[in-house]
C-alpha cells in the first residue's frame, strides 16, 4: 500500500514538472508574440476548451503558473487559515463573478479588434 502511494505521488510530480514547462512555453510565446499573441491565444484555445475542457487555462497559461507559485506560498504563510479568509456568503457570489470578467475581457477583445 505504501508503494502505491509513492508511486502516485511520484506520478503527481511528473505531471506538475511537466504542466510548469508547459506553462513556461506559454510565457515565451506571450514574451515573443507580445500584444498579438492575446488574439490568437483567444482563437486557438476556444475550439481546443470545447473539445477537452480548460486545458490552455488549467495547464498552459503563463498566469496560472504565477498564480500557482502564489499559492504555494500563501499556503506556506497562512497554514491552516489558507483559502478560509473569504466568508461562504461571499464566496459564493465570487464564483459567478469570473463569469462576468470572461464576458468584459472577450467584449473588450472583440472591440479592440474593430
Amino acid at each position: 500500500m505504501a508503494g502505491n502511494i509513492i508511486s502516485r505521488l511520484q506520478k503527481t510530480e511528473k505531471v506538475e514538472r511537466f504542466r510548469l514547462s508547459l506553462q513556461l512555453v506559454g510565457l515565451a510565446i506571450f514574451i515573443y508574440f507580445g500584444s498579438q499573441s492575446t488574439f490568437y491565444v483567444v482563437l486557438l484555445s476556444v475550439p481546443v476548451a470545447l473539445l477537452f475542457g480548460p486545458v490552455y487555462c488549467g495547464w498552459m497559461c503563463p498566469r496560472g503558473m504565477f498564480q500557482n507559485i502564489i499559492g504555494a506560498m500563501g499556503k506556506r504563510v497562512l497554514g491552516k487559515r489558507y483559502n478560509k479568509l473569504v466568508p461562504k456568503r461571499i464566496h459564493k457570489p465570487l464564483l459567478y463573478f469570473r463569469y462576468v470578467v470572461l464576458l468584459f475581457l472577450l467584449t473588450s477583445l472583440v472591440l479592440h479588434e474593430l
